[in-house]
């Protein structure tokens, strides 16, 4: 299993997709057969029957992946985001809460919440939709893993780095728990948040950058505009 790290099965999914005589890895065989399984099908599709795409396909679809720790308000700019595209967003949250109404926050529990999410994101690529992914995304071979996801599915993608001061979101934070907004599921609290700071690794490629402290309507534009820059640009 050397071969086909497991943050990176669905540049396997995407080589069996697309395979018209067998898919050539044996790892990934060995992961396909592992994914194809009835419960992880059952996984994905309660989650998928849960969300709803915007009603109209694009040509060029294209992923955008969020990263920033809790509170620096990427769930905030994925629905103001969605809105502005049209996208659909496939929040870590959302399928930890339909998966798992009682989470333990385990590496195992972790792993299938991430593998349901690609699933859907490829999905929903693959049906024409903008992508957004909504998980924190703090480490550089998770991201890695969602632009191999992009290009297995020929797609471009645009990472968006969120970022506000510590003294703002250690409030919201503590919003959180007494006046929550309906599409923030989070559970964590500035704990977390002091835990995942030390986790943070550098972002390896091009990406934009977003205080949401400031004018979120123009970030949102800016991001849009880039979002469609990348569209017409050939993966």
């Amino acid at each position: 299993m050397d071969a086909v790290r497991a943050e990176n099965i669905y540049s396997c999914l995407g080589e069996y997709l697309s395979s018209t005589t067998g898919i050539e890895n044996g790892a990934c065989r060995v992961i396909i057969l592992l994914m194809s399984s009835r419960q992880f099908r059952d996984a994905v599709h309660r989650v998928r029957s849960q969300l709803t795409p915007p009603e109209r396909p694009v040509q060029r679809p294209a992923l955008i992946i969020l990263s920033g720790l809790p509170g620096t308000g990427k769930s905030t700019l994925a629905q103001n985001l969605s809105t502005a595209l049209p996208a659909i967003v496939i929040q870590s949250d959302l399928v930890r809460t339909i998966l798992f109404p009682q989470p333990t926050f385990s590496d195992a529990e972790n792993r299938r919440i991430h593998a349901v999410a690609r699933a859907l994101m490829r999905h929903f690529l693959k049906a024409g939709h903008f992508v957004i992914a909504d998980s924190t995304n703090l480490i550089e071979r998770h991201r890695q893993t969602l632009l191999q996801l992009a290009k297995s599915a020929a797609v471009p993608a645009l990472i968006v780095q969120t970022s506000a001061p510590a003294e703002v979101v250690k409030r919201r934070l503590s919003r959180r728990f007494t006046r929550r907004v309906a599409y923030d599921l989070s559970t964590a609290d500035w704990q977390v948040y002091l835990l995942l700071s030390a986790t943070v690794e550098p972002i390896g490629v091009p990406h934009l950058r977003v205080d949401t402290t400031r004018d979120l309507e123009s970030a949102v534009q800016r991001i849009v505009r880039a979002v469609r820059r990348t569209s017409r640009t050939p993966v």
